[in-house]
């Protein structure tokens, strides 16, 4: 397995591998295994070549030249397989009004797989949006000149359902709840984790539901989390995801309530006649007493039947739905 210059300054960045460590993974690449003809091809004594070897054995949590080899090619073994679960080459624009974010997403993105575009002014950005034929959109939301709400919904105005829209932020007063409500599919918070933005895009690209899951974790499913059927309708129900209205003194009651948690439930979808069981993991909760707005919790559909994805996928359409999970209606 051929392992490429970028490739190798991927591995590097992840490792905290330094530029002079890379040179002798290069040479055991090229098959100058022994440190006497690594040394002789960087011009380097045995001894420091050595040290090199060392501080990557230390880094990489390897104990061998070959141990490193098996870690390396591995983590190649992962990009390959996420290029196989493509049908196609998904398109992604990243917009981020600080330069070194927008490299290091297009970096960490182009390998894997991705086809990435990088804007650092959301004006620019939106003739991008027209011209190209895009995925995703990885967008700052406090940016000058537009930011990212604004930009989201001047590009629902051109385009009412594609591209999906991630956001990132170093700002606290821009909450999940409201991000989602809007029809972003995800938010992180600033300092960025690829992985997380890695996985939502692969999630929310790849259409066999076998490939979907192994980028949408392993949490465990717990069952018993609400008794009886939830009626989805166009006031609760979104594109991703729905709002279950709780009380207060329930949802401090116990953890199961917590974000992160995975629950199996039981939905009445609109055009199914029975109920149907649903994976969804809470993704934001709200108090009553927090905002005025009903008490309650944002869900995100995780695992479901096909037939009710795409009952669910229509409904949203016909009702012109655009939130990924609705916010809830405001308390009277």
């Amino acid at each position: 397995m051929k392992v490429n210059k970028e490739d190798l300054i991927r591995f590097a960045s992840a490792n905290g591998i330094s530029p002079r460590e890379q040179d002798v993974i290069k040479c055991m690449l090229e098959r100058k295994i022994s440190i006497k003809d690594i040394a002789k091809e960087l011009s380097l004594s045995p001894s420091t070549v050595n040290n090199h070897l060392n501080n990557i054995f230390t880094k990489t949590k390897t104990s061998s030249k070959a141990e490193l080899m098996v870690c390396l090619i591995h983590g190649l073994s992962e990009k390959i397989s996420n290029l196989e679960d493509f049908k196609r080459t998904p398109k992604v624009l990243v917009i981020d009004d600080e330069p070194d974010i927008g490299r290091l997403l297009e970096f960490e993105l182009k390998n894997c797989g991705f086809e990435v575009y990088v804007e650092s002014d959301p004006i620019k950005a939106l003739d991008r949006v027209v011209t190209l034929d895009l995925d995703f959109i990885v967008s700052d939301i406090k940016m000058p000149n537009l930011s990212g709400y604004d930009l989201l919904h001047k590009v629902r105005s051109m385009h009412k359902y594609k591209p999906e829209i991630v956001f990132i932020s170093g700002y606290s007063e821009y909450t999940q709840e409201y991000a989602y409500h809007l029809g972003a599919i995800a938010m992180f918070s600033k300092p960025v984790s690829c992985e997380n933005i890695v996985n939502v895009l692969m999630e929310n690209f790849i259409e066999e539901t076998s490939n979907k899951k192994k980028y949408m974790g392993d949490e465990v499913v717990q069952d018993g989390f609400f008794e009886g059927d939830l009626v989805l309708d166009s006031n609760n129900v979104g594109t991703g995801g729905m709002f279950l209205k709780i009380d207060d003194a329930v949802l401090l009651s116990g953890e199961e309530f917590e974000v992160g948690k995975r629950h199996n439930i039981r939905v009445k979808v609109p055009g199914i006649e029975k109920s149907v069981s649903v994976v969804v993991e809470v993704k934001w909760r709200r108090l009553k007493s927090d905002t005025g707005s009903h008490a309650g919790l944002g869900l995100k559909f995780i695992d479901m039947d096909e037939e009710v994805r795409e009952t669910i996928y229509q409904f949203t359409r016909q009702k012109e739905i655009l939130s990924y999970i609705p916010i809830g209606k405001m308390a009277v």
